[in-house]
């Protein structure tokens, strides 16, 4: 009997991991202060043209899937399908960029991949998984159903390349206890709902649970460690700094 009992909770949990939660995130971006930092740098029309480029974003969705042991996230398969039927080339270009862009966590294994296409080439950016420090605070808001809580991320920011004086904020739920998240952010005690990158903001629209899909781990492409790759990243920015 007792081995019956603990086989059929073996079974549990193999069902339990291998069935997904699949959220929905939109993105936005905070353009109010956009027009004063370009006054003096575009004219009226120039401005206009960008902050239109800019509200592309507003229009693009992202997908996370996870199980409670893997996670994936990725620009969401009907924004990928607009392409070849938008007129607008700066959106094209948007949907070309971000569809390039894969993130896949595994705890088991300790690893975090970041999967992108730099001149023609997939790369494979790996990493441990919980990389990240975190400033827990006690504020709170309701985001949907769940109350979360606010963190702000204190060491990593120079790591993925951004500046280490960018603000990366996130709300996470408790009640959904995985520690997972958009792009490469994790390791938090709930699942991150709503993620603030600078000017961007991104947060999450739906959550359907026990969905019969299945996580594709990222297996094809050339290997890179994140620290190679920030290197590069950083290397760049400077080449492109000093050209100008």
């Amino acid at each position: 009997m007792k081995f019956i009992i603990c086989f059929c909770f073996f079974c549990a949990q193999i069902f339990a991991q291998n069935k997904l939660t699949e959220v929905t995130y939109k993105s936005i971006l905070n353009l109010e202060t956009l027009p004063k930092k370009v006054a003096e740098k575009y004219n009226k029309s120039q401005q206009e043209a960008l902050i239109s480029k800019y509200n592309n974003y507003n229009l693009l969705t992202y997908t996370l899937q996870y199980n409670i042991n893997e996670s994936l996230f990725f620009l969401s398969d009907s924004i990928i399908g607009l392409y070849h039927d938008v007129d607008d080339n700066s959106l094209q270009k948007i949907i070309r960029i971000e569809s390039k862009h894969k993130y896949y966590k595994n705890l088991s294994e300790n690893k975090s991949i970041h999967e992108n296409n730099m001149g023609g080439e997939k790369l494979l950016i790996t990493g441990r998984f919980n990389k990240f420090e975190w400033k827990l605070y006690k504020e709170k808001k309701q985001i949907g159903e769940y109350v979360c809580y606010k963190a702000i991320l204190t060491d990593g920011q120079e790591l993925l390349g951004y500046n280490k004086d960018m603000v990366i904020e996130a709300w996470y739920a408790p009640e959904l206890p995985v520690p997972f998240g958009p792009f490469e952010f994790e390791g938090l005690p709930g699942l991150i709902l709503e993620l603030k990158l600078g000017v961007k903001l991104y947060y999450a629209t739906s959550i359907k649970f026990k969905t019969s899909n299945k996580i594709l781990p990222l297996t094809h492409g050339k290997v890179i460690t994140q620290e190679a790759y920030s290197t590069f990243l950083w290397d760049f920015k400077e080449k492109m700094f000093n050209s100008h």
